[in-house]
């Protein structure tokens, strides 16, 4: 064999070795070196978000919605705030008692004097004049025998004779919507259950701004025995 072309042979696989053995040069592109560090961040699945949107939206739209049927129930209540005859109510007090509510207990006592005929009712003393039919619920309470003086918080009539914005006691329920018109509330003897003073009663109610009048029966198709405003 010619020994030129047996040195070009031994060279070349000396070439070959040398490529072989000889590091790969870094890429220069920075996303291929470091793959992790620039590997792009998967776009975040927002399904979860969404349905928690949802959710809310949900509970946020129960909340509206039953806000929006508390102001209709609320729009269907029937007040007295511009019925002419119920306007002393408007003020707080019984077109029949000089006395309205807010009143300070010394003025009545002065007044009407005292006929021993107090106690304490609703957190206060309460004044009975029956020869009037009429008693006041009051903050005022007593040490020993002195009356510390407070202000009168419900009135009521009672009694034979006792009446106030032309009704009187006695009459019934269908009397007094014949007369004043639609009530407020009409209450069971089950939703009373819980007020100290109708404890147990039939209630018709008339909401007159900030006060309500009551009427209270033992039955609903009975006769009134009270009449009271707080």
């Amino acid at each position: 064999m010619n020994k030129k072309l047996i040195l070009m042979i031994i060279l070349s696989i000396i070439l070959l070795a040398a490529c072989k053995s000889k590091p790969v040069e870094a890429d220069k592109n920075p996303e291929v070196n470091n793959p992790i560090e620039n590997a792009t961040t998967p776009e975040k699945d927002d399904a979860a978000d969404k349905e928690i949107d949802k959710d809310n939206h949900s509970e946020a739209g129960k909340d509206e919605e039953a806000e929006e049927e508390k102001e209709e129930e609320d729009e269907k209540l029937v007040t007295h705030e511009n019925n002419p005859l119920l306007k002393d109510a408007l003020a707080g007090k019984l077109d029949t008692v000089e006395f309205p509510i807010g009143t300070a207990t010394e003025e009545i006592t002065n007044a009407w004097g005292i006929d021993n005929n107090y106690d304490y009712f609703m957190g206060g003393l309460y004044f009975i004049y029956e020869e009037k039919g009429v008693v006041f619920f009051t903050s005022a309470y007593d040490v020993g025998d002195e009356i510390q003086h407070g202000e009168v918080v419900a009135i009521g009539a009672f009694g034979d004779g006792a009446k106030a914005f032309g009704i009187k006691i006695g009459m019934t329920f269908k009397e007094i919507r014949a007369k004043l018109g639609e009530p407020t509330y009409l209450l069971t003897p089950e939703e009373t259950e819980g007020d100290e003073l109708f404890y147990g009663s039939w209630i018709m109610m008339y909401q007159v701004g900030d006060y309500r009048l009551s009427f209270t029966a033992e039955e609903e198709t009975g006769r009134i025995n009270g009449i009271y405003i707080r």
